[in-house]
């Protein structure tokens, strides 16, 4: 990052702030862990997936050959990534 500050300040542009290319960093870094882990897990995913669609069938009493739509997937989507998102903070806290 100083070495980028001082390319930026020999082109005449301004440095940048720090905090904000650290917290950046940050990011990147955590999101690329995350998608580590979504790739190692691959297969529990896909199966826990299943599994809710399954559960989501069953409860409503809809047909064998029933598949959610668009919206109905993505709920089912976005309910299983914050269980996943709570096994990777748990993993994440005990990493070294």
């Amino acid at each position: 990052m100083l070495d980028r500050n001082r390319l930026r300040q020999n082109s005449g542009l301004p440095g940048l702030d720090m905090g904000v290319e650290l917290r950046r960093a940050s990011n990147a870094h955590r999101q690329r862990q995350w998608e580590a882990f979504l790739d190692q897990h691959r297969a529990l995913y896909c199966r826990v997936i299943r599994r809710a669609v399954h559960r989501y069938r069953v409860r409503n009493g809809l047909p064998e050959n029933w598949h959610p739509t668009f919206i109905q997937g993505m709920g089912l989507q976005t309910q299983m990534r914050r269980l996943f998102a709570t096994r990777f903070r748990d993993w994440r806290r005990q990493q070294p």
